[in-house]
């Protein structure tokens, strides 16, 4: 089995965003942005580069992450004044790191890039697989976790809860499990397994990326109306 380690939560919640039959991401764009911000702060949380203070994540000096994405977060966490998970899961997700996430994947053999355009003027790139072990890993444990009750690591705790939050268990599970397991969903994404600093940090994305999601929603139906 592919080792899960080697691959990041940013990089394992953005290959499970991707559809296998189109290679186009499935999601609302604004709320997987929130969400790829979540897996930044909770990556960086896991890996002991922030830890939690009074509230606030704070950056640990010494810390150099070898990799470009949490690198630059962690550096933006540094230079600025403390903030909460909330606040940097919004500033984050401004940054839209998903090109650079996919590109990595991209450099990596994992997928590949199909170049498309919609009116031969947007953009609507596509993003086939080329190596399926690294998916298929991600959604053995995930899977394993949900319906045979194995017990999560936090980092998986943590994707399932951004899944969740982001309304992409459906990339993992059908209609059907999806209901069956909605219980054992929301029990591992309410954080109770993660730890106390990842499971606010994982909280706060997943507020951030609801009320995205209903802004969407809202503003898809003015408009509509």
């Amino acid at each position: 089995m592919h080792r899960l380690d080697t691959i990041t939560l940013p990089e394992s919640l953005i290959l499970l965003a991707i559809d296998d039959d189109s290679g186009r991401l499935d999601s609302n764009s604004g709320a997987l942005d929130l969400a790829l911000a979540g897996a930044v702060l909770t990556e960086l949380l896991l890996r002991g580069d922030v830890t939690l203070a009074n509230g606030n994540l704070i950056a640990v000096e010494s810390s150099r992450p070898d990799d470009d994405v949490l690198d630059a977060a962690l550096t933006t966490i540094r230079a600025s004044r403390p903030h909460d998970s909330k606040h940097w899961v919004r500033s984050l997700g401004k940054i839209k790191i998903r090109n650079r996430l996919l590109d990595r994947l991209i450099e990596r053999g994992i997928i590949r890039r199909e170049e498309r355009r919609i009116l031969w003027v947007f953009p609507a790139d596509r993003f086939p697989t080329e190596d399926a072990a690294p998916e298929r890993a991600l959604r053995q444990a995930i899977r394993a976790i949900v319906i045979e009750g194995v017990a999560p690591q936090p980092r998986t705790a943590a994707l399932i809860a951004l899944l969740n939050a982001a309304n992409l268990t459906g990339m993992v599970f059908d209609g059907d499990e999806r209901k069956r397991y909605k219980n054992r969903i929301d029990e591992i994404a309410s954080g109770e397994l993660m730890g106390e600093a990842v499971a606010k940090a994982v909280r706060d994305a997943q507020a951030a990326v609801t009320a995205a999601i209903i802004a969407s929603t809202t503003a898809t139906t003015i408009a509509t109306s």
